[in-house]
C-alpha cells in the first residue's frame, strides 16, 4: 500500500496482509515487522517514523488506524456519512442499490442493520415503497431481507 487516500486501495491492502498472517502462521510478536514489506512510498515513510522506532508500542489494529488517520483526510467519514445518508437508488435496480449501502454501511462502524433498511426504505424508487406498503411492510418492522426479496420481485413485474 503506497498511501494514497482511495478506500478500496487501502482495504485490500489490509485484506492481503491479516489473509497473509493468517496463511503463514506468523506470531502476534513478528506481524508489526512483516508489515513493513506491504507498505511503500508515503505509507511507508510513516511506518519508518512511527512504528519503526518503537514495534513494541504497536498492535496491528492500532497502526492501521494510524496510517489510516494519516493517509486519509480528517472529514473523510464525515463524508461517507453524508454519502449514506444522500443516497438513493435513482437508475439503479434494488440488488445494486443495497450493495451500496451495505457497503457504505460496512465502512462506518456505528452504522448498522437497522440505519441501512430505514436508508434503504427512503432512498428506494417512490414506486417500490408504494408496492412494500401495499404488501403490508413497512421500514420500522419489516427485515431487510424481506424488503429486498419483495423489492426484487416487484421490479421483475
Amino acid at each position: 500500500y503506497d498511501g494514497r487516500a482511495h478506500l478500496e486501495t487501502f482495504e485490500t491492502f489490509v485484506f492481503e496482509f491479516t489473509n497473509w498472517v493468517k496463511v503463514n502462521d506468523l506470531p502476534e510478536k513478528f506481524q508489526m515487522m512483516a508489515m513493513k514489506r506491504f507498505l511503500t512510498d508515503k505509507a511507508g515513510i510513516h511506518y519508518m517514523t512511527f512504528a519503526a522506532v518503537d514495534l513494541k508500542k504497536w498492535t496491528v489494529e492500532n497502526y492501521l488506524r494510524s496510517l489510516f488517520n494519516h493517509c486519509f483526510p480528517i472529514h473523510f467519514r464525515s463524508q461517507m456519512r453524508a454519502k449514506f445518508n444522500r443516497c438513493v437508488q435513482g437508475n439503479r435496480n434494488t440488488r445494486e442499490f443495497l450493495r451500496e449501502l451495505r457497503t457504505l454501511g460496512n465502512r462506518l462502524p456505528d452504522i448498522g442493520e437497522v440505519q441501512i433498511r430505514l436508508q434503504y426504505w427512503e432512498g428506494s424508487s417512490q414506486y417500490l415503497r408504494v408496492e412494500w406498503a401495499k404488501a403490508g411492510m413497512d421500514p420500522e418492522t419489516s427485515k431487510l431481507t424481506e424488503l429486498e426479496v419483495a423489492a426484487e420481485r416487484f421490479e421483475m413485474a
